[in-house]
């Protein structure tokens, strides 16, 4: 077995700033990839959730099988004959894990399918400063203009971190959450599609980074606070995992919620990769952001209420 590859720096860069600088890069430049493919839908995916099963398939890369059991915890399941009986045993070990928030991350599994990687996360925070407890209705501008009225989080006199930031040319409220996380909610000039892709063409990886530790100095002051409630949806040679045969990416799967709701904050997501041998208010931005990482769990926007 070869030792790892010697990290560059390695003497003046802690690994732990590399991760966490190269998990921000990837979940902003995914989440510039999926806002431009689908410019006008609600939007919300976890980006701990991909890059973990693609971590993985770096440890397969290397031809290490055992390290995604060893750093992971992995659990092999070998697949039956019947692919009805696979699509149900993937389907319920996610929902097992997600507390039944995702109960169908695939559809199907083909016959040729010899590997899928699972990966699911959740997360339930509560709000340290609790709004009222009957939700009020409020008319939200769509990106078309039109209003409708929808059911939001009300409080007459929230203390809320709120500031501009000129740097995203947006709005920034700063929610707290337990456990060391917090949602940010990026609210562009105004309900054009225009703004939102103004706000959305700035959010690099630094930019979110500053954005945070702006907001982690600015005191909270009472304000009247309507939140929007909403739920969304959105739906190679690896001999170390799989040392049969060389294996071809068929299929992936990511679906992910976040719901608010007058006690917090829940999130989940799940991942999915298959491998075969056969190559076959208005329009906001949502960060949910982790202190304890200092990465993003969950990215989206709220388009469609």
């Amino acid at each position: 077995m070869t030792p790892w590859e010697s990290c560059q720096d390695e003497t003046s860069r802690s690994w732990e700033a590399i991760l966490e600088e190269s998990l921000n890069e990837f979940s902003m430049n995914l989440y510039a990839y999926l806002s431009q493919s689908q410019p006008m839908k609600n939007l919300l995916f976890s980006p701990i959730s991909i890059s973990v099963v693609l971590t993985h398939l770096l440890l397969g890369k290397r031809g290490l099988p055992v390290q995604s059991m060893q750093f992971y915890d992995a659990d092999p399941v070998k697949f039956t004959n019947s692919s009805e009986v696979n699509v149900e045993m993937i389907n319920s070990w996610v929902a097992k894990q997600r507390n039944n928030k995702i109960k169908e991350l695939v559809d199907s599994v083909p016959a040729h399918t010899e590997l899928v990687l699972l990966n699911a996360v959740y997360f339930n925070g509560q709000w340290k400063m609790k709004f009222d407890a009957k939700s009020k209705m409020f008319p939200f501008v769509k990106l078309n203009g039109d209003t409708v009225l929808v059911p939001v989080l009300y409080s007459a006199k929230y203390k809320l971190a709120m500031q501009y930031v000129p740097a995203l040319m947006a709005q920034v409220a700063m929610f707290p959450l337990s456990g060391e996380s917090s949602l940010f909610i990026l609210l562009p000039p105004t309900a054009k599609l225009s703004d939102l892709q103004l706000v959305e063409g700035k959010m690099t990886d630094k930019a979110v980074s500053q954005m945070v530790e702006q907001m982690n100095q600015v005191s909270p002051q009472a304000t009247e606070l309507p939140l929007g409630l909403s739920e969304l949806f959105d739906s190679a040679n690896l001999c170390g995992l799989y040392p049969d045969n060389e294996l071809l990416l068929t299929d992936a799967h990511h679906w992910a919620f976040l719901s608010l709701t007058e006690q917090g904050v829940e999130a989940g997501g799940a991942t999915s990769l298959s491998f075969s041998s056969f190559p076959a208010p208005r329009p906001f931005l949502m960060i949910l952001w982790s202190d304890q990482a200092k990465a993003p769990l969950f990215v989206g926007r709220v388009t469609e209420p």
